[in-house]
């Protein structure tokens, strides 16, 4: 999965900044910092009103040097581009192409660095595994390539988390603090109120895809099933990339008796995340409902495969009579 790279340059600038004397210097860092974060979180979860709120804020204040500037207004028109807001990307590519036309092809270039050293460090995971001849060693290193996408899933989490805090922070009755807010309450257990939250953020911003995603989820979890659906519904077309929506609308479909979507959207969320256990081991039971036993035991066997030491899928293999595959 690639991610928003800042060239060189951004880099150097953030270091002078943070070297220079006085606190308006240091808060013109901060404001940078901020900014290159919020475009990687962008092209990872597709938090794009994050993006836009920091690199708005360096684009305002004026004070980063010229030559990355235009790496700013980019990465903010690809977050609007993102969003939908087509107009306004179109207006910041237009500026940032009058700052310099180098900084698009650095920044092109190293976005492609990046894919291919993360495609490659992967591949050479998943060759480790498949080199492995002993049984021990290849559960040993598909464990390794497990944690190492679960821990990298939960630091990028946090990051998202504490950026949206800060924007909260920063404007109080933004879609982003509503939503900020719907998101604790709903990890509270406070689904009511955090239902509330979120559709006040969709009051201010509509198409705020995290909005959608978070109260479909709430709605799921409210048993209001109609209503979860064209929450995440909506949340795919507005973000197509993220695994998890389409994981929670397959639940949703699956809740209605709809098992041929549930599986398509069980699928869709494999493809963009391989690695996606939970929507294994339910496209298994939508395959099972339709009487696909093959096909639901192959995905039963995935989930187990994937994490042996889940006491459910290994309870699943033995009801199916698949004990066998538990000493493979």
């Amino acid at each position: 999965m690639g991610v928003a790279v800042p060239n060189r340059t951004v880099f150097a600038a953030l270091a002078v900044l943070l070297a220079a004397p006085g606190c308006a210097y240091a808060q013109v860092a901060a404001e940078l910092e901020k900014c290159v974060r919020g475009a990687t979180a962008a092209q990872i979860y597709g938090t794009y009103d994050l993006a836009i709120h920091h690199c708005s804020q360096v684009i305002r204040d004026g004070r980063v040097p010229e030559e990355i500037m235009e790496w700013v207004l980019t990465q903010r028109g690809t977050a609007y581009q993102g969003k939908g807001a087509l107009a306004r990307a179109g207006a910041d590519r237009e500026t940032a192409q009058a700052f310099t036309a180098r900084a698009t092809a650095d920044l092109a270039t190293a976005r492609q660095m990046a894919v291919v050293r993360e495609m490659n460090e992967m591949e050479q995971r998943v060759a480790a595994v498949q080199r492995a001849a002993d049984t021990a060693t290849r559960a040993v290193l598909r464990a390794q390539i497990i944690q190492a996408d679960a821990d990298r899933l939960q630091t990028q989490a946090e990051l998202v988390a504490a950026l949206y805090e800060e924007a909260a922070l920063a404007n109080p009755q933004s879609a982003i603090a509503y939503l900020y807010r719907g998101v604790m309450e709903g990890a509270r257990g406070e689904f009511e109120a955090a239902a509330q939250s979120i559709t006040a953020a969709l009051a201010l911003d509509p198409n705020m895809a995290l909005s959608h995603y978070n109260r479909g989820v709430v709605y799921l979890l409210l048993a209001h099933n109609e209503q979860a659906l064209t929450d995440l519904e909506e949340a795919a077309r507005l973000a197509p990339n993220r695994a998890a929506t389409f994981y929670n609308r397959g639940i949703a479909r699956a809740r209605a008796g709809e098992m041929v979507p549930a599986i398509l959207d069980f699928t869709e969320a494999i493809a963009l995340m391989p690695n996606y256990v939970e929507a294994f081991n339910n496209r298994g039971f939508a395959f099972e409902v339709l009487g696909e036993r093959e096909r639901a035991e192959a995905d039963f066997l995935t989930a187990y495969r994937l994490q042996p030491e889940n006491p459910r899928f290994r309870r699943k293999l033995l009801d199916l009579g698949l004990a066998a595959a538990l000493t493979q």
